[in-house]
């Protein structure tokens, strides 16, 4: 499980630019780096190491449907664009982008390593 629910003061260290600057890297096919995560046995939730602006970005792009895309550098086209507003064609170069992600076990200090 993995949750964004309590982390909107983080996601916010972003502005509308740089948010929409991601969203624009998507559509012209770049490569986004990796996503480090670590599982906590304990609660079995996924704990977000590295790349938590970039899943808020999308969160709010994508499924939350209330960024309006800003301050883009190479497609003008798409200024003052919502995920609702993009074709198919787009929403598939979103959707089908690769996204390297890696997970590592969470140990707690003083926990049993065996």
């Amino acid at each position: 499980m993995l949750s964004l629910s309590r982390v909107r003061w983080v996601a916010d260290l972003w502005n509308e630019t740089q948010k929409s600057q991601l969203i624009e890297s998507l559509l012209l096919g770049l490569p986004l780096p990796s996503f480090y995560f670590s599982t906590d046995d304990k609660t079995d939730k996924w704990l977000v190491v590295d790349g938590l602006q970039r899943l808020c970005t999308f969160r709010d792009f994508i499924v939350e449907k209330k960024l309006p895309l800003t301050g883009l550098e190479f497609l003008s086209d798409f200024e003052g664009k919502t995920y609702n507003d993009l074709s198919r064609e787009n929403k598939r170069k979103i959707s089908g982008a690769k996204i390297n992600f890696y997970v590592s076990e969470y140990r707690r200090f003083g926990s049993d390593s065996s």
